[in-house]
């Protein structure tokens, strides 16, 4: 990211050294996309001015583009984000929604395992009760970390569970072992 000084990628790429928070670098970004038949981004969200400015100007190109934005819940505390989210931009025709358990169209979240670590069923039903409106939750589980290790039990409240591969794993979900 041109911004903070420095790239972590070995390869530069196709647009040359970009800012996140280029316009025309997002534009590009979600146009490829389309062109290669994937009509969304869940993006890392981070509850800083430097994210929200970035998420500004990306459901506003999503909203001009036809394209559908979610996140990646990464810290807490959740409320606050997900409050400040959805009042900012759960509207959007451009932010992503599903239907919940109860078949009505609701925002989508994604919560990072991370965050989701041995919390319980109470803790994601007192989330949305905290939150005052229904939304789609879907608990990040790694492959490598083992469905048991993160949760200890079934996460009854979540309406979904997506799963995380690091590209570097080779991972066969068949295999019993």
């Amino acid at each position: 990211n041109a911004e903070i000084g420095y790239s972590m990628s070995l390869h530069k790429p196709s647009l040359g050294w970009y800012s996140s928070s280029d316009e025309t670098v997002i534009r590009q970004h979600i146009r490829w996309a389309k062109e290669s038949g994937i009509d969304g981004f869940i993006v890392s969200y981070f509850n800083n001015k430097w994210v929200k400015n970035i998420m500004d100007k990306l459901i506003q190109i999503a909203e001009e583009e036809n394209f559908k934005i979610t996140v990646y819940l990464e810290k807490e505390p959740l409320e606050e984000q997900i409050v400040y989210l959805l009042d900012k931009f759960g509207n959007s025709p451009a932010w992503y929604k599903k239907p919940n358990k109860d078949g009505i169209l609701v925002p989508v979240f994604f919560v990072y395992s991370r965050i989701s670590y041995y919390k319980d069923a109470s803790y994601w039903d007192n989330l949305r009760n905290v939150i005052g409106q229904p939304i789609y939750l879907n608990l990040v589980l790694y492959y490598a970390d083992g469905y048991e290790r993160q949760f200890g039990a079934t996460p009854a409240s979540a309406d979904g569970l997506h799963f995380y591969l690091e590209p570097y794993l080779h991972f066969d979900p068949t295999s019993s072992s």
